[in-house]
């Protein structure tokens, strides 16, 4: 759980900023726009990321988790970060948020 959480962190993020579960939600949201079961998909990374705060920060989680839809949505945003390579601007200052307009 704690690995697939920093995953989603490192390829979501432009960098460590306050707010982070939020961001990472919101732009697995923009990764899987039109794809079926989009709001599964979020609902299942935030009880990862959820799970993830409380094992780093209280060493252990009681949480329930989606491990199989989470590391499908991971396997998904990989994709189509990777389809849009071709926007990144040659100069940015936050990568992932100008691939995703977020």
């Amino acid at each position: 759980m704690v690995s697939l959480a920093i995953a989603f962190e490192t390829l979501l993020t432009d960098g460590y900023a306050p707010g982070v579960k939020n961001r990472v939600i919101s732009r697995v949201g923009v990764c899987l726009k039109g794809k079926k079961g989009v709001g599964d998909y979020k609902a299942a990374i935030g009880s990862i990321m959820e799970a993830r705060g409380a094992i780093v920060h209280n060493g252990s989680s009681a949480r329930q988790v989606e491990i199989t839809k989470s590391q499908a949505a991971f396997a998904l945003c990989v994709m189509e970060l990777t389809n849009r390579l071709d926007s990144l601007p040659t100069v940015s200052g936050s990568p992932i948020g100008d691939i995703l307009d977020s």
